[in-house]
């Protein structure tokens, strides 16, 4: 059966997409972030220890010095309602004026272990109809986390354990990690403590080249239905068939770059990522998972006017359409041993599980790089197996026909080490099966991965 041509909507086809964000993307803003009326009612009150009589002070490291401070969140809004007051003690007293609404007020302790079993982050709500609101904190004691990391049954340090609000997922409430034992801790002080009664929800066990087969819920109630969290690893299956013959390791997943997409987490695991480097006899590392230089990197198709098919996920960076993921969901898997010059992984899969599918099919071909050069090629080759026909759309804006049983456009990039705080110098280049890219074997693309930091949490 001939392959359908590819003609008339326009196609762009991205080799990979690298996804990322950094402190440094944020803007200045260019007036008052609240504003305020006068006539707001006002929100006032002390803040007290665990007793509800004496003043939290008594409680901190320091009764006449130490600095402790408290904000009111609008989780409707997903956001901060007011500036955040520093309070130094003796002083324990609080004022907002804030406009009628839901809110919840949250206090932050110094992160010293001094404080003992006071939660480093309280939270309380609050109301406000119309008139002023007096309004006493609270800090009570809490609750020390319960439960381990392991791989393969044995203790697994530096495992991230970040908690946020079921109410407002994008604020902090606790943050840390496995210790030598397995067992959790919060960056300055064990165990890991929580405030009791509290809905929270976190984003799992952090760790690469795993399958999880125990970790946390989604959201639960502390400590009335979950009170210990277990993350029960095990080497993921996609180990098996990562490229690890250089230094640089990754892990080939269907339309995914690192493996770092969920979707096939359960069948898969979590891939290695894309680490280097990684010399001879070492292994690439299961922590912490900012080890990975590329978080989110894959196959993406576009298709004018708005149409995004991509084989990862693009929650939370992009607005996902009919489908946050495209590709890949059906992918059938082959892969050769490693030999002395590496091994081949083949992924063959379609948009087919996707509501904005339009037919394609992709043969997706990976490659060990040769030594002593550091480096892992992919092919992608897709049919149109769909009854419209397409054009792609180069990036000199000059439509190309061309037969979709072997895409003959693919995208690479190089990026070099370089130093912290300093930005890569970043060189793209147009390579096709014809005018291969220079230094690499005829008809065959590399795609470099772009370093790029991962956010440890979007939280604040």
């Amino acid at each position: 059966m001939p392959t359908r041509a590819i003609a008339g909507t326009c196609l762009t086809l991205l080799g990979a997409l690298a996804l990322g964000c950094s402190p440094n993307d944020q803007k200045t803003p260019l007036g008052p972030l609240f504003m305020t009326a006068a006539t707001d009612p006002m929100l006032s009150g002390a803040i007290l220890g665990p007793d509800g009589t004496s003043s939290l002070c008594g409680s901190l490291p320091n009764p006449n010095g130490s600095v402790f401070r408290i904000r009111p969140i609008n989780p409707a809004a997903g956001a901060f309602a007011a500036p955040v007051k520093f309070i130094t003690c003796p002083n324990n007293l609080y004022s907002f004026n804030l406009p009628s609404g839901h809110y919840l007020l949250r206090t932050i302790l110094p992160f010293d272990p001094a404080i003992g079993a006071l939660p480093v982050r309280d939270i309380e709500s609050v109301d406000i109809d119309g008139s002023d609101v007096v309004h006493p904190v609270v800090v009570h004691e809490g609750t020390a986390l319960g439960g381990a990391a392991t791989l393969d049954g044995a203790p697994l340090p530096d495992v991230a354990m970040t908690m946020v609000y079921d109410e407002a997922p994008g604020f902090l409430a606790a943050d840390g990690g496995s210790d030598a034992n397995g067992a959790w801790t919060e960056f300055f002080r064990a165990p890991y403590t929580l405030q009791n009664g509290v809905r929270y929800q976190t984003g799992g066990c952090g760790a690469l080249g795993v399958r999880e087969l125990e970790g946390p819920p989604a959201s639960f109630l502390f400590p009335t239905e979950v009170s210990a969290v277990n993350c029960r690893l095990e080497t993921a299956p996609s180990v098996q068939f990562s490229h690890t013959h250089t230094r640089l390791v990754v892990t080939p997943m269907p339309g995914d770059i690192g493996g770092q997409s969920v979707e096939l987490a359960d069948r898969y695991g979590i891939g290695w990522g894309v680490q280097f480097p990684i010399g001879p006899g070492q292994s690439p590392v299961h922590v912490p998972v900012s080890a990975t230089h590329l978080f989110g990197g894959g196959l993406m198709v576009g298709i004018a006017p708005d149409r995004i098919l991509s084989g990862i996920s693009v929650q939370g960076q992009l607005q996902c359409g009919a489908a946050c993921r495209d590709f890949g969901l059906d992918g059938v898997l082959h892969f050769t041993p490693e030999t002395p010059i590496g091994r081949q992984v083949t992924w063959r899969y379609s948009d087919a599980t996707s509501p904005e599918g339009v037919g394609l099919k992709v043969v997706q071909r990976s490659f060990d790089g040769q030594l002593p050069n550091d480096y892992v090629l992919f092919r992608f080759s897709i049919q149109n197996g769909g009854a419209a026909t397409w054009t792609t759309l180069s990036s000199s804006k000059q439509r190309t026909t061309l037969t979709m049983a072997s895409v003959s456009r693919i995208w690479a990039a190089r990026s070099w080490v370089w130093p912290a705080r300093t930005r890569p110098a970043r060189t793209w280049e147009r390579c096709s099966w014809e005018r291969r890219c220079p230094g690499t074997p005829s008809g065959i693309s590399p795609i470099f991965p772009l370093p790029v930091p991962r956010p440890t949490s979007t939280a604040r």
